[in-house]
């Protein structure tokens, strides 16, 4: 076998289509060439040189490795697209115009917080695996004041759509309407969920940080650089 072959899961992962284990079902939704010769297979192999199309349009070679953080305001959607018109926050970053960059993981519509983006698919898949287990932590606001003993319940865990949901820690705030939560595996709305299982609404929901990437005093809609040191925590 030759050593300077890829294979064309890896390969499309790092150029950002689509996530590594996706791969094959972006094969049947697509046509796939390396140098004229149609892939099929999710493992099969080419050459770092060969001219790929997708759909009859060729890729674009590797960029330089491009780790951005976003503080997100509210409406906007964690997307590549939307068909309803709505605001895009890839679209708040000036890269995402000469660069294909692509959100990881996501931030509700209705949340505001850091989200991160790159061009780096394998660096992607790593901070969104759950096996990792890599620390979120929020600042929650809800429609009234709530027990203790609540967020000692969410620790505990609760089940809700055969999904088990938990908190890992919490840090009152204020006046027993604002807690900081920290999740290690957040599934699609889990914070909205908990609250809701105890009667509570949130009204206001921000990340503040990622593993050790923190929103800072970033602002609403601004975004910045990664520091080398804040992206090789993930390698």
């Amino acid at each position: 076998m030759n050593d300077r072959t890829v294979r064309i899961d890896s390969l499309l992962s790092q150029r950002g289509y689509c996530a590594r284990r996706k791969v094959q079902d972006f094969l049947c939704t697509h046509h796939v060439t390396a140098d004229d010769v149609v892939i099929r297979e999710s493992g099969e192999r080419i050459s770092p040189d060969a001219q790929i199309f997708i759909d009859g349009q060729k890729i674009r070679m590797a960029a330089q490795p491009l780790y951005i953080a976003l503080n997100k305001p509210e409406g906007y959607l964690c997307s590549m697209a939307d068909p309803h018109g709505r605001r895009l926050a890839v679209d708040l970053i000036p890269e995402s115009k000469t660069q294909r960059i692509y959100h990881v993981g996501r931030l509700d519509y209705d949340s505001c917080g850091l989200i991160l983006f790159t061009n780096d698919g394998t660096w992607a898949q790593r901070l969104s695996h759950p096996k990792y287990e890599i620390e979120k932590e929020y600042e929650v606001h809800v429609n009234q004041s709530f027990s203790k003993s609540i967020l000692e319940a969410m620790k505990e865990g609760i089940f809700d759509q055969n999904e088990q949901l938990k908190i890992e820690r919490y840090e009152i705030v204020k006046n027993n309407k604002c807690v900081k939560i920290t999740l290690k595996e957040g599934k699609n709305r889990e914070i909205r969920r908990l609250f809701g299982h105890f009667g509570l609404k949130v009204k206001t929901l921000k990340r503040l940080r990622i593993g050790n990437i923190f929103l800072g005093k970033l602002g609403q809609g601004e975004r910045r650089i990664l520091k080398i040191e804040e992206v090789e925590f993930f390698r």
